[in-house]
């Protein structure tokens, strides 16, 4: 949001933070279909003067002696309803997203000394007249060197003296001969 805000003078950025966290606060969630600012303060943000009909007695200070305990009881409930719904949307979407995202995931295992291709990202350089989306899209051939993590491992050349870093099995690919 900031790069569309500052366009030529990047020293003015904190100059349009307020904007952006308007628009962060005010701005619908997809999943819960609330905006931040509501779910944290029970109400929709006031943006304008026009806005502002009938709120003004809402933020008087409290007067228990008045009765209106009641009042914020029933708001702090009806929150807790809120708060309930929005765990139970959240966890819906996530299970959904999990599914989609199975479809298409493969486990993949390499063995110590397997040949594979990593992902080349490279960055386009108009000076040179290289272009990043026309460059190769893997290389290699690496070494798998030893396994780091659940899923990460470590890279060596095929001579087996550089270490080429470590590397996500989503950005690696077995060698096919």
């Amino acid at each position: 949001m900031l790069v569309s805000y500052v366009s030529t003078n990047h020293r003015l950025w904190d100059e349009v933070l307020p904007k952006i966290a308007c628009a962060v606060r005010t701005a619908r969630h997809e999943v819960i279909g609330l905006t931040p600012y509501f779910v944290n303060f029970g109400r929709e943000m006031i943006l304008s003067g026009t806005d502002h009909k009938g709120q003004d007695r809402e933020n008087e200070p409290v007067n228990l002696d008045r009765g209106k305990s009641d009042v914020f009881a029933h708001r702090s409930e009806a929150l807790r309803r809120v708060y309930k719904d929005i765990r139970l949307r959240l966890q819906q979407s996530y299970e959904k997203s999990k599914c989609r995202y199975d479809l298409r995931r493969r486990a993949v295992e390499y063995l110590p000394n397997q040949l594979v291709w990593r992902k080349n990202f490279v960055l386009s350089d108009a000076a040179k007249y290289f272009s990043a989306k026309l460059a190769d899209k893997y290389i290699g051939p690496f070494m798998i060197h030893r396994r780091i993590g659940k899923d990460s491992y470590e890279l060596k050349d095929l001579d087996e003296k550089v270490l080429r870093g470590t590397w996500h099995t989503s950005h690696l690919k077995p060698q096919v001969d």
